[in-house]
C-alpha cells in the first residue's frame, strides 16, 4: 500500500506578500476540494498577531490555531513551531511534503547550515529539538521587478 501525502504550506508573507498570500491561501483551498491529500497551512502576516494556520479539505478551510498576543516575531520560531504542530509524529504515518512559499530570503540560517549562528546571527533555540520527518521540501519564491512592473513566479 503507497503511503498518503501530508502537504504543508508555510506561507512567509511577514512583508509585502501578504496579499498575495491570502490569494494562495484561497487557491489552495480550492484545490482542496478535489484531493484526499491533508493540507496545512500556516500564513505569518505582517504582524506576529497575524499568524494564523489552517487545515484545508473537500474546498473548504478550517482555522485550527491563531497566534496568541505577544506571539514571537522570529520567522525561524514560527517556522519551528509550524512544523512540530503539524508533523504529528516522528514515525508520521504519511508523508510529508513540505512548500516555503515567500521572496526566498530569510529562512535558509534555520535549518539548512550546520550551526544555527552561521548566518544571520541566528539564535541557537530557532534550530529544531528533534529531527523532523520530511520527504519532499519545495520552495515557492516570487520576486518582483518594480521598476518595470513585471513579476515572475
Amino acid at each position: 500500500m503507497v503511503q498518503p501525502w501530508k502537504l504543508l504550506v508555510y506561507l512567509a508573507a511577514d512583508n509585502t506578500l501578504y496579499n498575495d498570500a491570502q490569494v494562495s491561501l484561497h487557491q489552495i483551498t480550492a484545490a482542496s476540494l478535489f484531493s484526499d491529500v491533508e493540507t496545512i497551512v500556516q500564513i505569518d502576516g505582517p504582524s506576529a498577531q497575524l499568524s494564523s494556520r489552517f487545515r484545508c479539505h473537500q474546498g473548504k478551510r478550517e482555522l485550527i490555531w491563531e497566534a496568541p498576543d505577544n506571539y514571537t516575531g522570529d520567522r525561524s520560531i514560527r517556522l519551528t513551531e509550524f512544523l512540530k504542530a503539524s508533523i504529528t509524529a516522528p514515525t508520521e504515518p504519511k508523508r510529508v511534503f513540505l512548500v516555503l512559499w515567500g521572496h526566498g530570503a530569510g529562512l535558509d540560517h534555520v535549518y539548512f547550515y550546520d550551526t544555527p549562528n552561521q548566518q544571520d546571527n541566528a539564535p541557537a533555540e530557532s534550530s529544531p529539538a528533534a529531527p523532523l520527518n520530511v520527504n519532499c521540501i519545495s520552495f515557492w519564491i516570487r520576486t518582483f521587478w518594480l521598476q518595470s512592473g513585471q513579476h515572475s513566479e
